[in-house]
């Protein structure tokens, strides 16, 4: 019941400032959005090359010879 009354409180202080809140909200989704793009992409990208072609091709042209 705390929780919710606080909330109600917030919502009330941002419809009459218009700023407090909001600032605060893009601010802090542009952060973690932009970290784990780059690092996800990063960890694909090394991970699929290494692993895939590199066991595959090395036994296949030892049982041909």
């Amino acid at each position: 019941m705390k929780i919710f009354r606080h909330q109600r409180k917030c919502r009330e202080k941002t419809r009459k400032n218009g700023t407090t809140h909001k600032r605060n909200g893009p601010e802090k989704s542009k952060t973690p959005a932009e970290t784990p793009t780059p690092i996800n992409f990063s960890y694909k990208v090394v991970q699929i090359p290494e692993t895939a072609p590199t066991p595959p091709p090395r036994p296949a042209p030892e049982k041909t010879e």
